[in-house]
């Protein structure tokens, strides 16, 4: 009896992935990546760079950025020779830069979302669209997302394939 349970064990687990074989092959998709990476969409945020309100913003964050690290160098330089009420003024100071910086940061990030919100609802008609197509083409039987996986192996990735597909939109 326990040779029997062996041996359909056995037939068992050599069968599951000949099923899996013969029902299509499994790839992932990285729908934002895809549709992020599609000629219209670097348009897009070559031209969200280009505004004039968005470039101010970097060059605000840049300066920022040198004031923050320049005051720091400064007090860790001259925090020996400085009197605990210059330390804390200085300290306060660079409080206030990192959270100028960090306004600004989130500004900028704010922006991008939005337009990547913008560009994922203009695009998922069209992916729906196409998704038929690549399944068939590549006879999936199976298609996770990306981020979901642990691990995978880049030939298992269609992101690029439908990428490409969206393109040709």
């Amino acid at each position: 009896m326990k040779n029997i349970l062996k041996v359909m064990l056995l037939i068992t687990a050599a069968a599951v992935p000949l099923m899996a074989a013969a029902q299509g092959k499994i790839a992932v998709l990285d729908v934002q990546t895809a549709i992020l990476q599609t000629e219209v969409a670097k348009k897009e945020f070559k031209d969200l760079q280009a505004r004039p309100d968005y470039a101010e913003s970097v060059k605000q964050l840049e300066v920022l950025q040198k004031e923050f690290m320049t005051n720091k160098e400064k007090l860790q330089k001259d925090s020996a020779v400085m009197s605990d009420e210059q330390k804390q003024a200085e300290g306060r100071k660079l409080q206030s830069s990192a959270t100028d910086i960090k306004y600004v940061r989130e500004k900028l990030q704010a922006a991008e979302q939005e337009l990547a919100k913008k560009l994922m609802q203009a695009f998922y008609p069209k992916l729906q669209k196409i998704m038929p197509e690549v399944i068939k083409e590549e006879s999936l039987g199976l298609l996770l997302d990306k981020k979901t996986a642990l691990h995978v192996d880049n030939g298992f990735d269609v992101t690029a394939k439908v990428t490409a597909k969206l393109n040709l939109q």
